[in-house]
């Protein structure tokens, strides 16, 4: 599981799949996003590495899971 709660983390792991942050998310099984920092339509994550986004109703993440 990786959790990100950092803005800049964030753009920096979803904006390409070859940083070493988005290397990291690709072998991930659970991704944990702050709900203030994530736009629920982020592409890296849902197409790029294959998460669909669990609609949970977690008052504090985003839950993205393979």
């Amino acid at each position: 599981t990786v959790t990100i709660e950092s803005d800049y983390i964030y753009k920096v792991a979803t904006g390409t799949g070859y940083s070493h942050a988005g290397y990291l998310l690709q072998k991930a099984t659970t991704v944990k996003v702050l709900k203030t920092i994530d736009d629920d339509s982020n592409t890296f994550l849902s197409t790029t590495g294959g998460y669909t986004l669990d609609d949970s109703s977690d008052p504090k993440y985003n839950i993205y899971t393979k």
